[in-house]
């Protein structure tokens, strides 16, 4: 029985080093949870950055794509080829910018009906002009096609203040149409809430940090609200899209104008002749379905379009192409609805190129 106390004494003293150990552990965990909570509520109170990401071809790009299988399906005459994408450093389809110091420099703005993509580089009509400039007037011309697929008035309005305007160009040329009246259809509005998020990029964080922080800091998550927000409802009309198309029209010559350029206006050339090739009628039924908006309707809408985009032109007395009424409605000059071959791009280019040397001799003010 002699050991017996040393061994209630080593019980004791394992039951303290445990207490102790057990007492450190929480307090650690006090500790971490305290520091933790004062993190995420420092997290919380930071809030969110919002950005509106430049909407334009990603910079030193150099790419070779064929047609998707669903542009195939409809087109008419287009190759099943890979065609190639290059740009500058500053978001422009190559060849772009060949003279370090031009006479003449233009910048072409529209949708995927100024990028041309699929035709060989050296046939997209806004490099064509350039050079037949230079072959007409004996200058040195600097053609920048600024066309980015999906790309509206709304969104062009912020390549010229961000990326056009400091170039200092004599001529901005301006075609667009079809990619506004889709968006018109979807979002009612230019400003409309989910025309904002499709603009505007809200910083995100990972799921859990967005729980954690709104359990321990009591905080929504900034931007949320402005989801849950709901479009007022604008039926699709010629009156209620062209006059919001007209506003965004008169920005872009009052910018241009502003800053010493001279805006160019030109209408959409377009294969919408009634009764419609099947093709073409069968490549416009998803957006029919997915717009809710009646086939007589979207044509009538797509007219007043061109429409506005004239009579905004003689108002402001600015230089129109109409290629609606230049360009021949037919397989010849375009692979589908709105897009054009490289005959196609060969004609805009001629008619632009005539138009702008015109223009130049009629201001008697050579570069």
């Amino acid at each position: 029985m002699a050991g017996t106390p040393d061994k209630r004494g080593q019980g004791r003293n394992t039951r303290v080093a445990f207490g102790f150990l057990f007492s450190f552990i929480g307090l650690a965990v006090l500790f971490l949870c305290f520091f933790s909570i004062r993190l995420l509520r420092e997290e919380a109170a930071k809030g969110l950055e919002r950005s509106i990401p430049l909407p334009e071809q990603r910079i030193g790009l150099d790419s070779s794509a064929p047609p998707p299988p669903e542009v195939l399906k409809h087109a008419d005459g287009l190759e099943n080829k890979a065609y190639r994408v290059r740009t500058d450093a500053n978001g422009f389809l190559l060849p772009s910018g060949e003279h370090a110091h031009p006479d003449l420099t233009i910048v072409f703005l529209g949708g995927s009906t100024t990028e041309c993509r699929f035709m060989p580089e050296q046939q997209r009509f806004p490099f064509l002009v350039g050079r037949n400039l230079e072959s007409s007037l004996a200058l040195r011309v600097n053609s920048h096609n600024g066309g980015n697929a999906g790309n509206t008035s709304l969104h062009n309005l912020l390549l010229l203040q961000t990326k056009v305007l400091p170039l200092h160009p004599r001529f901005v040329v301006l075609m667009e149409n079809l990619t506004d009246l889709m968006f018109l259809a979807q979002h009612g509005e230019y400003h409309s809430p989910s025309a904002m998020r499709a603009l505007v990029r809200t910083e995100t964080r990972a799921k859990p940090m967005d729980w954690l922080i709104s359990l321990v800091a009591g905080k929504t998550v900034a931007g949320q609200k402005a989801h849950t927000q709901t479009d007022t409802a604008v039926p699709p009309s010629p009156q209620a899209f062209s006059n919001q198309f007209r506003n965004n029209l008169e920005h872009f010559i009052f910018l241009c104008r502003q800053n010493g350029s001279t805006p160019v206006l030109m209408t959409q050339a377009n294969r919408l002749v009634e009764p419609l090739a099947p093709n073409l009628a069968a490549q416009l039924q998803p957006v029919y379905e997915s717009r809710r908006i009646a086939s007589a309707q979207f044509l009538v809408i797509y007219a007043a379009l061109n429409e506005t985009m004239r009579q905004v032109a003689k108002e402001r007395q600015v230089l129109l192409i109409d290629l609606d009424r230049l360009i021949p409605k037919t397989a010849a000059s375009m692979y589908d609805v709105v897009h054009l071959n490289a005959e196609g791009s060969r004609l805009v280019a001629e008619h632009v190129a005539q138009a702008l040397a015109q223009d130049i001799a009629k201001q008697g003010q050579r570069p």
